[in-house]
């Protein structure tokens, strides 16, 4: 992969490969919804602003509603849905760097990120931005982004939460980012997110360069990729219906992988 991805597209059929799980999930679940306390904790520039918690039309479940995580994003798929563009935040670089950096060591000390990823986006992040900025989105959420040429490193953060739900890092220059194993750190991210104790953890079907594993209980998606260049990490809020179709959509593009190789040894 060696240019910035896009925008997932409004129909995620029409993708293909690991990029179309990526925009799968993103189509399906766009982060979290805890609007109270838009806040960066002590010592941060970003004013605390309380936001009344929304209701929700329907009875949330309980196995959902019992754990913070699950809760959080659970509101923001049936609350926000697709958010769009967020509104801008009067943030100086220098902040925005220091955000990223402080979560990639958190990342980097439970073991989430290896030192192979962590050299990669400290480089990039030590380097000149061409642009540097954050947004506020509808949910409450807030994402950073640190873009150099050819490199960049973004992250989706829940300041009620004190968690990242996405963290990517993308460099085009060549051995700046080693390929590596996508599922080699799920038990960590997993731990990371405070998930380990959910109990009914599926793994979906594989690909070469990402990893998924879905909790019914509490319609939590986890997904990894890493291939040379890219890493990301991720975390969703997927219905059991949204989860059978990501699952179909594995299976389907694996399927032509396998007809397409066996094709080409034929041949």
């Amino acid at each position: 992969m060696k240019k910035k991805p896009t925008e997932p597209m409004s129909a995620p059929k029409r993708l293909r490969g690991p990029a179309a799980v990526m925009g799968l999930l993103a189509g399906a679940a766009l982060c979290l919804a805890l609007p109270a306390l838009l806040c960066m904790g002590e010592g941060r520039t970003l004013e605390n602003t309380a936001l009344e918690r929304p209701v929700l039309a329907n009875e949330e479940p309980e196995t959902i509603a019992g754990d913070p995580l699950a809760d959080a994003l659970y509101r923001s798929r049936v609350l926000y849905g697709g958010q769009g563009e967020g509104e801008p935040l009067d943030i100086p670089p220098e902040e925005v760097r220091e955000e990223l950096s402080d979560v990639l060591d958190a990342l980097h000390t439970a073991g989430v990120a290896d030192d192979e990823v962590t050299r990669a986006a400290e480089e990039i992040l030590a380097g000149e931005a061409l642009e540097a900025g954050a947004q506020r989105r509808p949910d409450g959420t807030r994402k950073y982004s640190w873009a150099g040429s050819g490199q960049f490193v973004e992250m989706i953060w829940q300041p009620e939460l004190q968690l990242p739900l996405e963290f990517d890092v993308y460099s085009d220059t060549p051995g700046a980012l080693p390929d590596g194993e996508p599922g080699g750190t799920l038990d960590d991210w997993t731990a990371f997110l405070g998930q380990q104790d959910a109990g009914d953890w599926q793994q979906l079907p594989e690909l070469n360069d990402a990893c998924t594993v879905y909790s019914p209980a509490r319609e939590l998606c986890l997904y990894l990729y890493r291939e040379e260049g890219r890493a990301a990490w991720r975390v969703y809020s997927l219905s059991r219906q949204e989860a059978d179709d990501l699952t179909e959509m594995l299976i389907d593009y694996r399927d032509n992988i396998q007809a397409a190789a066996m094709a080409y040894e034929e041949a």
